[in-house]
Formats: C-alpha cells, structure tokens, sequence
C-alpha cells in the first residue's frame, strides 16, 4: 500500500519498541523487503502515544491530527478505507 499510495502523499514510518535489536529490526525489513523506513523508539513515542501492543497503528492527518487508532493486524482493505479519505478529501466529501 506505500508503494501505491506514496506519491499521493502517503508516509509510512515504522517505530520498533524500546530495546529492540536494531540488527534483527533491519534484518526484518531486508527480508521481506519493506520499503518504508524504521526507528528504534530511544525518545518515548510508544510512551507518549500509549502503545501497549504491536502492532499500532496510527492514521495523522496531513493537518497532523490522528483520524484513526487500532492495535492489532488491519486488513489491507479496511486501511486503504481509513487512508483514502485523507489523501483524497475531495473524492470524500463530510457527509
């Protein structure tokens, strides 16, 4: 879904929890050839957005407010449904 969509504006951005081996977090992506980048959390992010399971996954809007929050595997369908409407507001009118 990053490759189809982030020329629209997508930005995928994954943070690894605290204490992750940054070795196996890059092994991870190079083998299954994850395109977006990674972070290991040394700041407090998982703490100041009050992770307690991975994965979570957050939706911001480009005005920077979170639209959506789900801890958990997502479908691919049910986030492209979440993402659209903020990368193309106009197909997606207020009802």
């Amino acid at each position: 879904m990053y490759t189809a969509y982030k020329d629209s504006g997508l930005v995928v951005v994954e943070i690894a929890i605290p204490g992750s081996d940054s070795t196996l977090v890059q092994a991870f992506h190079d083998v299954y050839e994850i395109p977006y980048p990674v972070m290991i959390d040394n700041i407090g992010v998982t703490d100041a957005y009050e992770v307690i399971t991975t994965p979570t996954i957050f939706l911001i809007s480009r005005e920077g407010i979170i639209s959506y929050a789900m801890s958990g595997f997502q479908s691919a369908e049910m986030l492209e449904f979440e993402i659209l409407p903020l990368l193309f507001p106009e197909r997606f009118p207020d009802e």
